[in-house]
């Protein structure tokens, strides 16, 4: 029975031949060979260990030793689920529930205010919970959530202090590795896994609407303007261009039923596409490229009258990662890290790009930016675009992108709150910012302004956070109260709403008329 987890690195140098050679063809070697991958080389530091002196001699021990005092160690914490408290949040008629912890013992802390805290020192970096049962004599693992707060949080909230950590963007493929080792050694048949919708109704990131309206503007079905009416609040207007755009508002149930000419409905709930992304989307994508070298995919299944998704447990599949799983990315994936290719990319840009009439620059990598953003950009660990005032041009580089959602996010980022916002106000600029500056919250202008040393940088820099993601609907109400004043202190005596305003921020090409 092999390791749980292995280094690649630790690996491919086990498979080499040579005995000794210089640092700089060590470095060759494993690269020719596939075992430096760039997220375990970040922490493990062997290229830069390697590249400090390239000519000089070492031996295969030297380097073996180096990845052992180096690499990356996981510890796992697996306990009991409480009967009880996590009643409302797991699938009914399980048996055995548990959940299993994973922390990095030498990173850095994250006081998260979370539950795992007091287990492992705010060195959490992911969990799961699961529990078993029977079906036609079939052993199931079920798996009811997958989560890692610590990086998706700080995904999330890119100006938080929370220190980086290894896995980062692979973390979910961690996991999905660990439950089939854990499915492997308890002997299960298969791996089951709530969907999206059931998560969000668990979470209670399902939103309740009165009433829907969709009104197409003309024959067709598509461009339509869509109405959105919370209980006790104000609607929701939304422009729509086709179906998919449809779909990544209200849900393909929603969605389908409009396509069949129902353009008002009562009572219906909309869900968190964020979840629906990330269970019906990232983890099928991952599990179904990761286990086709075992005849392996994903299928539906109900389990209890809960609709969720599996995957078969192949004898093959048990033997082969009973040997050890890599810790990264494994050799036989050599395809792309991420769940999205460049045509998924190019048309999810098209499609935004047709809504806000903006212009957006594709680059493979962060090295094809124009030469004055290069150093900017290289400066930071994650950069998925980039907005260049000097030629007005947004850029959206490839290889940063994890799924179609940090497209959009991205891409409102850019667009919304940087592009347009410098379209509309040119030389005002300044006078704008000012008038958004009180309404800061004073926590997040704390972080705003240490981390950019110019204020009027710092304040564009929020207001395209509130673009990007509309979390606090006070504060974007005020942001636009007070464009609505300007526009008419510059003679404009018109009303704009919500998305209306987001459409002109975004674009460069409309004019006001």
């Amino acid at each position: 029975m092999g390791k749980i987890f292995y280094s690649n690195a630790l690996r491919g140098v086990e498979t080499l031949q040579q005995e000794a050679a210089t640092a700089i063809q060590w470095l060759n070697m494993l690269k020719n060979i596939g075992a430096l991958k760039r997220e375990e080389d970040i922490w493990l530091g062997l290229s830069d260990w390697l590249i400090a002196d390239e000519s000089r001699k070492l031996t295969k021990t030297e380097i073996y030793n180096f990845i052992l005092n180096n690499e990356i160690i996981i510890t796992e914490n697996l306990f009991d689920t409480p009967k009880e408290s996590m009643l409302d949040y797991s699938t009914i008629g399980l048996r055995d529930r548990k959940e299993l912890i994973f922390s990095l013992p030498t990173i850095q802390s994250w006081d998260d205010d979370f539950m795992y805290q007091d287990i492992t020192n705010g060195k959490t970096i992911a969990s799961i919970r699961f529990g078993d049962t029977s079906i036609r004599d079939q052993k199931i693992l079920v798996v009811d959530e997958i989560q890692s707060h610590r990086h998706q949080f700080k995904r999330m909230n890119p100006l938080d202090d929370i220190p980086t950590a290894p896995f980062e963007k692979s973390w979910y493929k961690l996991m999905v590795k660990r439950l089939i080792r854990y499915a492997a050694e308890g002997d299960y048949d298969s791996i089951a896994w709530t969907r999206g919708d059931v998560q969000n109704v668990r979470c209670g990131y399902a939103i309740k609407y009165k009433k829907l309206l969709y009104s197409p503007s003309g024959v067709e079905r598509y461009p339509g303007n869509l109405i959105l009416q919370p209980y006790g609040s104000l609607p929701e207007f939304y422009p729509i261009s086709n179906y998919n755009q449809l779909v990544r508002i209200v849900g393909k149930e929603v969605a389908n039923t409009i396509e069949t000419g129902e353009f008002a409905i009562r009572n219906l709930t909309v869900n968190n596409n964020g979840l629906i992304e990330f269970y019906d989307n990232v983890l099928p994508f991952f599990i179904n490229k990761y286990c086709k070298k075992w005849g392996s995919s994903t299928l539906p299944m109900s389990v209890h009258g809960c609709d969720m998704h599996y995957i078969a447990i192949t004898e093959s599949m048990k033997v082969s990662v009973m040997q050890g799983q890599a810790m990264f990315r494994n050799g036989d994936v050599t395809s792309s890290d991420y769940p999205i290719s460049k045509s998924s990319i190019k048309k999810k840009i098209a499609e935004l790009s047709d809504v806000f009439s903006a212009d957006i620059i594709l680059l493979s990598t962060r090295d094809d930016l124009p030469e004055n953003l290069i150093d900017h950009i290289h400066a930071t660990k994650d950069t998925h675009g980039v907005f260049d005032v000097l030629n007005n041009n947004v850029y959206i580089i490839a290889e940063e992108l994890s799924c179609l959602e940090d497209i959009e996010r991205t891409f409102k980022h850019e667009v919304l709150g940087h592009q347009g916002l410098r379209a509309i106000y040119k030389d005002k600029l300044t006078i704008f910012l000012g008038k958004i500056e009180p309404l800061i919250p004073e926590k997040a202008k704390e972080r705003y302004f240490k981390r950019y040393s110019n204020r009027y940088v710092a304040i564009e820099e929020y207001i395209a956070m509130q673009a990007e993601d509309y979390r606090n609907p006070t504060i974007w109400n005020r942001i636009q109260f007070i464009f609505q004043n300007q526009l008419r202190e510059w003679g404009f005596n018109i009303y704009l709403r919500s998305n209306e305003i987001r459409c002109i921020l975004s674009s460069r090409k409309r004019g006001m008329r």
